[in-house]
C-alpha cells in the first residue's frame, strides 16, 4: 500500500499546474483577442466610404484646348468650380498697368503729402 498517491494539500503546487494554468492564460487571452478584433472589424470597415460616394468624387475635365483668358465652369459634387488659363507671369500685367514684376504699389495705396 505505499505505491498508493497520496493527496496534496490545497495550496500546494507543482511545475505541472502551474504550466498548465500558463497555457490557460495565453489561450484564454489569445481567444479573448480573436473575438475582440472580429467584433471590432465591421465597425473599422463601415467607416470606408461606399463606392457611389467615391465616384462623386471626381470629375476629370480636359485643359487642352483652352485659351489664355478663357474660363470654364464645371460642376463638382453639385456646385460650381471656376477654371481659367492665366498668361504666364512674365506677360501677365496688374490692373493699373503695371507688370507685377516692379516693386512699386499700386496708385491707390500710395501715401500723398
Amino acid at each position: 500500500m505505499a505505491d498508493t498517491a497520496q493527496p496534496k494539500p490545497m495550496g500546494a503546487h507543482t511545475s505541472d499546474s502551474a504550466s498548465r494554468r500558463d497555457f490557460l492564460t495565453i489561450a484564454a487571452s489569445a481567444v479573448a483577442g480573436v473575438g475582440a478584433a472580429v467584433a471590432v472589424w465591421p465597425l473599422i470597415d463601415s467607416m470606408e466610404p461606399a463606392k457611389d460616394t467615391l465616384a462623386l468624387t471626381t470629375t476629370e475635365v480636359d485643359l487642352g484646348p483652352v485659351q489664355v483668358g478663357q474660363r470654364l465652369t464645371v460642376k463638382w459634387q453639385g456646385k460650381p468650380v471656376f477654371i481659367g488659363r492665366t498668361p504666364t507671369p512674365g506677360t501677365r500685367t496688374l490692373p493699373w498697368g503695371r507688370r507685377p514684376t516692379t516693386r512699386t504699389a499700386p496708385p491707390r495705396a500710395r501715401k500723398t503729402g
